[in-house]
């Protein structure tokens, strides 16, 4: 079953009640460069006063033993590139947002937290464990240590992208005064707008992926393969619990 969202949402409200999103591994990897960077940038110049801007849609599948944890079906390259440039932003911001929270209480709602009593972090936005690319955004995005570092590949194609967007916004931003950083941060998490549409059933991903275009690229054979194979696992869970789906 899919619910969806008739009002656009801010980033501040789909980051709420301790949501995690997460990257599943049938996804394609950052893929963003110069020229969608570019159009993002462009996007939260023109936005000025009190007008907002409609930056696209979130497909979210949850997870049926924690309804707080989100699996992006569609939407990950848009919303990686966002909290790259959140977590740019908190790196200068000093004090806070006037009228807003502190630094510490917007880096747990978007990017990380350490639990009372726990060693490690729980991330607010992350890929599948076994994805370089996760060691790598803890890392070198957000600058933590990860023992898994010295056992990952050094350079993958989306790391590389994910560490020009981190350099873009860094270059973009650097010796901003701290109300430029400020300005910048509420618009990102309050001035961009979105549709959002939750999918509670693991066989509609399969459609959903399937169908849906990346700014009109076509999935590959191996994106399709491994569409395919989530579908057919969740048929066989189907069987298992005694609905005779025929498998086609």
């Amino acid at each position: 079953m899919t619910s969806s969202s008739q009002k656009t949402k801010s980033l501040s409200e789909i980051f709420q009640n301790n949501r995690q999103f997460i990257i599943p591994d049938y996804q394609r990897g950052y893929s963003w460069g110069e020229e969608q960077l570019d159009d993002l940038w462009e996007d939260l110049e023109n936005i000025t006063g009190s007008r907002t801007h409609y930056t696209g849609m979130f497909t979210f599948c949850t997870n049926n033993q924690n309804d707080r944890m989100m699996q992006i079906v569609d939407g990950q390259q848009r919303m990686t590139t966002l909290i790259i440039l959140i977590a740019e932003l908190l790196k200068r911001i000093e004090e806070g947002i006037q009228g807003g929270e502190s630094v510490e209480e917007y880096t747990a709602r978007y990017l990380y937290k350490k639990p009372f009593g726990s060693v490690a972090y729980k991330y607010n936005f992350q890929y599948s464990a076994d994805d370089p690319s996760d060691t790598f955004f803890k890392t070198d995005i957000l600058g933590h240590k990860d023992f898994r570092a010295s056992l990952q590949p050094k350079d993958t194609l989306y790391t590389k992208n994910l560490r020009f967007a981190k350099q873009y916004f860094s270059s973009k931003i650097s010796g901003w005064s701290q109300k430029q950083l400020a300005d910048l941060f509420l618009k990102v998490t309050e001035k961009l707008k979105f549709n959002e549409y939750v999918i509670d059933e693991l066989d509609e991903v399969y459609v959903t992926f399937e169908t849906m275009n990346n700014r009109g690229k076509s999935l590959t054979t191996l994106e399709l393969l491994k569409n395919r194979l989530i579908y057919l696992s969740t048929l066989f869970g189907n069987m298992a619990n005694g609905d005779d789906t025929q498998i086609r």
